[in-house]
């Protein structure tokens, strides 16, 4: 049956749909080509730009996918976005300059940081594209295209780079000119002794970050069966505290396991290692050992005290105090308690000695006889069969 859903749109709704649709067959066809923008694989239309050394390219991709800055990879060889040359609501052309190497640096914690980039030789401000340029090794200036980004941005006057095998000082920053770029001016320098040659970083000695990782409870780490525990981590640069992404793990989730926030959960008997390390920088880490161990077993006891030097002797007429206490394990725990007396069998009532005062926690027991046994019993109210009971000897007053 034909399709008649379209038949009601208006003209400019169907030439947008239409060409939609063909741009993206064009992008699966043979102008399209797989790259990756900003580290994220993408297909978009490429086509040679002419330059005098071949070192632009035109990238065409759906309207909003491509911004200025943006890295282009194309076959291992990155691209900066450099100028939009054309746009309507289907697609954009921009046109992609080939990059020149990788910028490094410190940042201002010391951590090495890189960026790709694009430049030019020049003898004036001038720093518009020169598809024909000529480079002049002679000419000491230079001006860089880098992508503006939070790192970028730190980038100010006088940081010096290292690059075409030699020292540069930066002496202009502009990043308001082009959306998403920020142009570097840069003047020929001289080597200093804190320069890395190697990784091609100025200013690298003494100022490179030297972090280590601890966690704060230490080795070894003791955990029941069932439980958790709060690990927590402790970052520093060069000996000062620092903040830093950190991510945990275990080597034998069948043990233990622990999530992003460091609550490590106990799983099973044995012996396992929790890892912690930096996000950025798997090289610094620090590992302790897990000891999970059973669970204990909730044991109750009950016992009956007295602060008196003979705690199991009363004399007639006299009284005595006893505290009850109850403990689950070795902690103590605040529960009411019922007190009874009874004679030495346990079972039959007994006038031979009475209980005066009693509280949840104590009581107070009073002798009427010069002879005999008495036996105080006492229990958990919400759980009676928890209890227990203490022999008193009744005597003479003298």
């Amino acid at each position: 049956m034909k399709d008649y859903s379209q038949y009601h749109q208006n003209d400019k709704d169907i030439i947008l749909s239409h060409g939609l649709r063909l741009f993206e067959l064009n992008k699966d066809g043979f102008d399209g080509a797989d790259v990756s923008v900003n580290g994220v694989s993408r297909r978009i239309i490429l086509k040679d730009k002419y330059s005098f050394d071949r070192t632009l390219k035109k990238i065409t991709d759906s309207a909003g996918s491509i911004k200025y800055g943006d890295i282009v990879t194309i076959d291992s060889v990155n691209w900066l976005v450099l100028t939009k040359e054309k746009e309507n609501q289907i697609y954009e052309d921009w046109i992609a300059e080939k990059c020149n190497g990788q910028l490094k640096w410190l940042s201002f914690t010391g951590d090495i940081k890189g960026e790709w980039f694009t430049f030019r030789t020049v003898s004036n401000a001038n720093s518009g594209i020169d598809e024909g340029r000529i480079v002049d090794l002679g000419n000491e200036y230079r001006h860089i295209y880098i992508p503006c980004n939070d790192d970028t941005k730190q980038i100010s006057k006088d940081k010096r780079f290292i690059f075409d095998e030699r020292p540069w000082v930066v002496v202009g920053v502009d990043r308001i000119s082009r959306q998403g770029l920020i142009t570097l001016v840069l003047k020929e320098d001289t080597f200093s002794v804190s320069d890395n040659l190697e990784l091609s970083i100025a200013d690298y000695e003494g100022n490179i970050a030297d972090y280590s990782i601890s966690i704060e409870y230490g080795t070894p780490l003791s955990v029941s069966v069932g439980d958790t525990l709060q690990l927590r981590s402790e970052v520093r640069n060069n000996g000062k505290i620092a903040s830093k992404p950190v991510i945990w793990f275990v080597d034998d989730v069948s043990i233990a396991t622990v999530n992003e926030s460091g609550i490590l959960s106990a799983i099973s008997i044995g012996v396992a290692s929790v890892t912690v390390t930096l996000v950025d920088d798997p090289n610094v880490f620090t590992t302790a050992s897990i000891n999970v161990t059973d669970s204990p077993q909730e044991v109750y006891s009950l016992e009956i005290t007295s602060a008196s030097s003979l705690p199991d002797e009363i004399k007639n007429g006299q009284s005595k105090s006893y505290t009850g206490m109850l403990r689950l394990n070795s902690s103590a725990l605040n529960e009411p308690l019922t007190w009874e007396i009874f004679s030495d069998d346990k079972i039959t009532p007994t006038s031979l000695a009475t209980i005066n005062i009693k509280s949840d926690h104590s009581c107070t027991v009073k002798s009427n006889s010069n002879t005999g046994c008495v036996q105080i019993h006492v229990f958990v109210n919400s759980n009676p069969a928890i209890e227990s009971w203490k022999r008193i000897q009744l005597k003479p007053l003298f």
